[in-house]
């Protein structure tokens, strides 16, 4: 199976070295964004309250993320890293069983921190083309790595059923946040039960020894 497509933001230079997590401008004001959106939401997510946040100036920031484009787009890829990292980690060593992956899976759908940042980015999207072109690369290596993580237990669902499962997860994850009632959560939960459970059943399963 090939590689699939980078979720770098478009304005980030590849060549550039790694730098240290630990001591990292940037990654400290990638880790005071992603706290604000979890914890007061997207709203929050300005400029000035993400330098504050992060306890540097604002002409730090900018640097950094000239525009809220750039730090929307830097924010969600990271996000994203973390969700499939995280789900990546559920398949190899985590949950044992694909109920337990699908248990897991439901749980990160039910909330409401990346939703909030793609429809952000949708919105922004339409004043910076760049963005587009970096939403679809994001969509189709999301796709793939959902493949990878459904073949490790031996799920191989064809390409057309797996694009609706995630066209599935895209809107009852909107449906979660313009929804926020007491049972949200909850439904949502339910919605994705029954997109996973008819993928599954749909799908072929892997030769033994694949």
């Amino acid at each position: 199976m090939r590689s699939p497509p980078s979720l770098v933001p478009p304005w980030t230079d590849p060549t550039a070295p790694a730098a240290d997590p630990a001591s990292d401008t940037r990654s400290r004001l990638l880790a005071a964004a992603m706290d604000l959106v979890r914890s007061q939401g997207i709203q929050a997510m300005t400029q000035a309250r993400v330098a504050e946040r992060a306890g540097l100036r604002q002409s730090h920031l900018t640097y950094h993320f000239p525009t809220r484009s750039h730090l929307l787009a830097a924010v969600a890829a990271q996000g994203a890293t973390d969700t499939l990292r995280y789900l990546d980690a559920a398949a190899d060593g985590g949950p044992g069983t694909l109920e337990a992956f699908r248990a897991m899976m439901a749980e990160h759908v039910s909330t409401s921190a990346m939703p909030r940042l793609m429809l952000a980015l949708a919105l922004a999207s339409e004043e910076d083309h760049r963005l587009k072109a970096w939403m679809s690369n994001f969509e189709e290596g999301a796709r793939a790595h959902l493949q990878a993580s459904f073949e490790r237990f031996g799920v191989r669902p064809a390409a057309a059923d797996l694009a609706l499962f995630h066209a599935a997860l895209v809107g009852i994850a909107t449906l979660r946040i313009a929804n926020d009632r007491a049972d949200s959560a909850a439904r949502a939960r339910a919605l994705f039960f029954q997109a996973f459970d008819r993928l599954v059943v749909g799908a072929h399963p892997l030769p033994t020894g694949s």
